[in-house]
């Protein structure tokens, strides 16, 4: 075809780029929309006697080509059209070079460099199976770098399809076909599946780690032997001969390798730094290099953070921004280590930042909802949430987070509702399953919370989140040495890990063990200043132990953290009572009562304040009260029983105290079941 040529009155052909048996690539330009760069493709036909069939294909096909440039990791296909019986395609000029020429220049890959780009590229096969595609052809030369992103060329194969008229019923729309050495032995046997293309994309990964193509699924480790064992381990079940024994979905491939790398803060999960990879076909080499100067800032930052090591981190994101004040990646980024150090208004500050200058930014919005989660703004948080799932209606996280606040302003059926989405979306999720047990947890459905977070520790064996809520599982079924073994391990994984610390605590107070209660309290308290709960239940302890200044400075403390309370109130109430300051203790006593009319021992204690003072009706009121609530109250029973007494109203008085005397029987405390005896004898006499 001629230089200059004009095709379908608007695309000129500049020059010829590639060929091969099934078609022909060019560069061109649209002569109507500015002379932008396109790369048209034209594919040869061997049977014209099948035209009429052919076009159908074609243009079946070309829709397909359509819906996938919608993926913003695939080109978009500008236009298609036939022309004296020629098929043509023109999509998006992608400038570039591919990772097969990266390789030649600069060298092998590294791990981290590697994980990068599956991270990336994984979604886009998961995209693919969502819209039943397989491509069957990828490999390092369909990689493209393109300036800032990651970008990989798919040749579609399409006149091959066409000129063999596929199966009509088939339901895959099978894309390529193939090359040599990253091709799967069911994908060689004409049966490709979607775990084919993972076979590829493993394949390309230990090319780049390796320069080599592997030939078995663990010699190639003696070439990179600096690699993870962990991430080896993932690469060796990519390319694993038998198909069963291959990952089977793109997603569950993402999740083993984001397993290890996963930060947890609160119930929602924070995205890690982002390198951006898309996928495109092979319609010739562009030009370009593999990263600019910001870029290259950009992901030495991204290493950085992903060691843990912010600070090196913010130096690097520190000079994209200084190259590119425009970079709304970087000021995300730059967020996502604020996050991390727990610095939320710095990182509020660069989210804004970034959302500002790519209102579209959907995991800005994301992950500034998670800060205002962690600040307590749940409303700002959900607001995130919600524009962030309008920006990607597939974003597992944003969901999870929106599970999160959900759950924390008490609306569980929503919670429920949006933790099972996350689910669907990702059945790897293990900050979601989590969340939902946490859920099933509160609802006390405890078999489904004990499901939940199983799940989530074997999709994650480090989920310090889901130890602890194990741990709360166990507890409530009375397995106190299950839950100390998983608060324990929730805080090997997480030292500073005030819920475990205080969790624990709890079961050591519930046996007794007082000392090292209050030593888990204190470490709660700690990492934790504002843990209303803590201060309680150490307040609970020292008055326990005696100790009522010290009690009454905790039970101070949990109030001001937490003013609805009510057992604050009431303890504080006994501790005033042992202090003799009753009127004091009668304040706390009616606002425990004020805050849950359903409390029980409140109503019961205020009752034998008002008796020891002679406001005895009011003393029978609360015991009348303290029974109905708790029909099995022996102390309320007895001493209504004598205020009966008292009143002389002997019959009364009797019925109490035969019941209180049952009851305490019932419980074997022999001392007061005496006493009611007693009590009984001296009324019978008399």
């Amino acid at each position: 075809m001629a230089t200059n040529q004009l095709l379908d009155k608007r695309y000129q052909i500049i020059k010829k780029l590639h060929e091969t048996h099934v078609s022909i690539t060019f560069q061109g330009k649209d002569t109507r929309r500015f002379n932008r760069l396109c790369l048209i493709k034209q594919l040869k036909t061997s049977k014209p006697q099948l035209q009429e069939e052919l076009e159908q294909r074609f243009q079946q096909e070309a829709k397909i080509l359509k819906r996938l440039g919608r993926h913003p990791q695939i080109p978009d296909l500008y236009g298609y059209f036939s022309e004296n019986n020629q098929f043509y395609l023109v999509q998006k000029w992608m400038a570039g070079r591919n990772l097969q020429h990266q390789l030649k220049q600069k060298g092998k890959l590294t791990e981290i460099e590697v994980k990068d780009i599956l991270k990336k590229i994984l979604p886009v096969l998961e995209f693919f199976k969502e819209n039943k595609i397989i491509h069957r052809d990828i490999k390092p030369s369909n990689i493209m770098v393109n300036g800032e992103k990651l970008s990989i060329l798919i040749d579609f194969g399409m006149v091959k399809e066409i000129d063999t008229i596929v199966n009509p019923n088939m339901t895959y729309t099978v894309l390529g076909i193939g090359t040599s050495g990253f091709v799967s032995p069911e994908q060689k046997k004409g049966k490709p599946t979607h775990a084919s293309d993972i076979y590829s994309l493993g394949v390309t990964a230990v090319y780049l780690l390796t320069g080599k193509i592997p030939n078995s699924k663990l010699s190639w480790r003696k070439n990179v032997p600096n690699i993870s064992s962990k991430f080896a381990d993932i690469l060796g079940r990519a390319i694993e001969k038998k198909l069963s024994d291959r990952y089977q979905t793109a997603t569950e491939m993402l999740t083993a390798i984001k397993s290890s790398k996963t930060f947890y803060q609160g119930n929602n999960q924070l995205l890690k730094i982002r390198i951006v990879a898309t996928i495109i076909g092979i319609i010739g080499a562009g030009i370009g290099i593999f990263f600019n100067k910001a870029e290259a800032y950009n992901s030495r930052g991204a290493v950085y953070y992903n060691q843990g090591k912010y600070e090196k981190a913010l130096a690097e994101y520190n000079q994209v921004t200084q190259l590119n004040p425009k970079d709304a990646e970087a000021y995300k980024n730059r967020g996502d280590v604020y996050y991390n150090q727990g610095k939320y208004e710095k990182a509020l500050a660069e989210y804004n930042q970034a959302i500002q200058l790519n209102p579209k930014y959907a995991l800005a919005y994301n992950n500034r909802g998670a800060v205002y989660y962690n600040q307590g703004k749940y409303d700002l948080a959900l607001a995130d949430y919600n524009q962030a799932i309008q920006l990607n209606p597939k974003s597992a996280s944003a969901y999870n987070g929106r599970g999160a606040v959900y759950y924390k302003q008490g609306k569980y059926d929503l919670a429920l509702a949006e933790y099972n989405q996350a689910i669907q979306l990702n059945p790897k999720f293990a900050s979601a399953y989590n969340g939902r047990g946490a859920v099933y947890y509160k609802q006390g459905a405890y078999d489904k919370a004990f499901a939940d977070v199983n799940q989530a520790i074997q999709l994650n064996p480090k989920f310090a989140l889901a130890y602890n809520g194990r741990g709360l599982v166990y507890y409530n079924q009375g397995a106190y040495e299950k839950a100390l073994a998983d608060f324990n391990q929730a805080i090997q994984l997480n030292p500073k890990y005030a819920s475990a610390y205080y969790n624990r605590g709890v079961v050591y107070r519930k046996q007794g063990a007082y000392q090292k209660a209050l030593a888990d309290f204190n470490q709660a308290i700690q990492f934790n200043p504002k843990y209303a709960a803590a201060y309680y239940d150490r307040g609970y302890v020292y008055r326990k132990q005696g100790a009522y200044q010290k009690a009454l400075a905790d039970f101070n403390q949990a109030i001001q953290f937490n003013p609805k309370d009510a057992a604050a109130y009431y303890n504080r109430g006994l501790v005033y009572y042992n202090q003799g300051a009753y009127e004091k203790a009668l304040a706390d006593f009616n606002q425990a009562i004020q805050l849950n009319p359903k409390y029980a021992n409140a109503y019961y204690n205020r009752g034998w304040l008002y008796g020891k003072q002679g406001a005895y009706q009011k003393a029978l009121a609360d015991f009348n009260q303290a029974i109905q609530l708790n029909p099995k109250d022996a102390a309320a029973y007895y001493n209504r029983g004598a205020i009966y007494k008292r009143n002389s109203n002997t019959e009364k008085a009797i019925s109490d105290f035969e019941k209180a005397a049952d009851l305490y029987q019932q419980q074997r405390n022999q001392e007061l079941y005496q006493k009611s005896l007693d009590q009984l004898k001296e009324l019978r006499e008399n």
